[in-house]
Formats: C-alpha cells, structure tokens, sequence
C-alpha cells in the first residue's frame, strides 16, 4: 500500500510538472523599445554648477538609430531601451529580464543661466557610450490577455553626457532610474513600426510584441525622467492642436543643436 501511494504520488508530481512546463512559453521577444519624453516630466537636479538648480529637460528627437544594420528613421523618440532576453510566461506570473538603454537624447527646456558671467546655455543630455549600462532589469507581470496586458517594473544604470550649447559646460553623471506599475500590451500604441525592431517580434504577429501603455515615471535621487510611447500620428495631431500656442511661443527662441 504505502509503495502504491508513494508510486502515486510521484506519478502526480511529474503530471504536474509536464504540465507546467507545457503552460511556460514566450511572451515577448527581445526587441527594442522606442521613448518620447513628455514635456513638464523631466527634471534633474545640478547642485555643483556655479549657480545650483533645478534645470527641467524635453526631448530632442534622435532622427536616426543604427540596430544593426544601418541607420533606422525613429520618428519622435529620443529614449530607446533594449530587451536583451525572451520573457517567458509561467502560469501568468512574471519574468525578469536583462536590458540596457543604448540612447538618450534630451535638451534644455529653456537656456540654463550658469552663473559667474557664463552666461546663458541650452544643456544638452546624451548617453555615455564609454560607460555602458549595467546591472539594468526589467519585471513584467502577465496578467492576463486585454487591454493592458499586464504591468512592469524596471531598473537602470548608466551615466550621461551634459554639454553646454556653446562649450561653456560640460559633466558626466551616473544615475540609478526605478520605475514600477507601468501598464503594457501587445498591441501597439504609438510610431514608428519597426519590423523585427519593436514590432512583429515574431515575425508574423503581435502576440509577441510589448507597448507602454500611458506614461513611465523613472525616478532617481535629485531627479525624474518621464517618458511616453512615440504618438502615434493622429493622436500626435491632437495633442498637437492644443501645443499650437507654445510651440509658436518656442519659435521665437532659436535651437542650438548638440555641438
């Protein structure tokens, strides 16, 4: 009898566990994600210049970004963090996957008075390519199928470039960035459609594929980075109707580029 229950027993326990390895299967593919930072939602804190402030930050456009194989159009986005692992879905659980945030481009909202007759510069931000991102995470929770799929966390290392519009400036920062409960699906919600980049991860559907759903807060000490799928170009439109007036009012002020 007690052979027959133990025999039983390890019957059930290998039932079990073919039958969680058969529910385990990709959700996400490795992939790219592509950012617009969202205007009043970005500010970083810069106690030693000369004159100490808080200095509140936008996007600027990258243009173009080489995946791999060339320069890639990527509309409005000036953040692109990569997946560097498959997601795997346990049961609806979750997973944690390793990622690395491989550009960052961001500008002053308005000059920045640095004090001591230096006068007044726009601050460009940049990603430090010479001091990769590490340690960098991602969590996501799969909560079922719908609208948002499920939620995400994340966690990222890596230091930036700030430079001065006339040379007058320049520093390199380290940051640790958290951000928890963001929403996702896969359907996508914002531009530009990348195949095999951040979409038709699997090369024929979306059922692989991860959008944010409405915004990412990443916080840091002494600052804040908030950041948006690329709009998508009717609702771009929109929001654009009601930035009619501060975009008129920006017009006046020329742009310096990066030098």
């Amino acid at each position: 009898m007690r052979r027959m229950l133990t025999t039983s027993t390890l019957v059930l326990a290998l039932c079990m566990t073919f039958t969680g390895m058969a529910r385990a299967s990709t959700i996400i593919e490795p992939g790219f994600d592509l950012f617009q930072t969202t205007a009043g939602g970005t500010s970083f804190d810069f106690p030693t210049i000369p004159n100490p402030q808080i200095v509140d930050f936008e996007g600027n456009p990258l243009g173009c970004f080489d995946f791999g194989s060339g320069c890639v159009s990527t509309g409005e986005a000036d953040t692109i963090v990569q997946r560097l692992d498959i997601t795997l879905d346990f049961a609806g659980s979750s997973d944690t996957i390793d990622i690395e945030i491989v550009a960052l481009s961001l500008v002053s909202t308005n000059p920045v008075d640095l004090g001591f007759g230096a006068g007044f510069e726009d601050l460009f931000i940049t990603l430090n390519t010479s001091s990769p991102s590490t340690q960098s995470s991602m969590t996501i929770f799969d909560t079922g199928e719908g609208s948002p799929h499920g939620t995400f966390d994340s966690l990222l290392n890596f230091s930036f470039d700030v430079v001065g519009s006339v040379g007058g400036f320049y520093t390199t920062i380290e940051k640790t960035f958290t951000s928890n409960g963001n929403d996702w699906q896969h359907a996508p919600t914002g531009e530009p459609l990348i195949d095999g980049i951040n979409h038709l991860l699997d090369g024929s559907t979306e059922n692989r594929d991860i959008w944010l759903d409405g915004l990412a807060l990443h916080d840091t000490a002494g600052g804040q980075h908030t950041v948006s799928a690329v709009p998508e170009p009717g609702t771009a439109l929109l929001v654009g109707v009601g930035l009619v007036g501060l975009a008129a009012h920006r017009r006046r002020r020329p742009r310096r580029r990066l030098p």
